[in-house]
């Protein structure tokens, strides 16, 4: 009963350590982020300013229409 218990037990840090150096690992990539934009007009200029502010925070973002 023990045993199963500590097994469990291990199992459960292992998986919470790997899940939480993935989350880690993932904050240091530099990702692109599409924004699609159909209408133009004021969604255009939104779109635009949502754009500016990902590249200030030093990643990559593309505007598709």
């Amino acid at each position: 009963m023990r045993i199963s218990f500590y097994l469990r037990f291990i199992c459960g840090l292992i998986l919470t350590f790997t899940s939480l150096s993935k989350v880690f690992a993932d904050s240091n990539n530099k990702d692109v982020l599409v924004l699609i934009d159909s209408s133009g007009g004021n969604t255009y200029k939104l779109a635009e300013s949502i754009k500016a502010g990902i590249e200030n925070k030093g990643l990559h973002a593309v505007i598709k229409k």
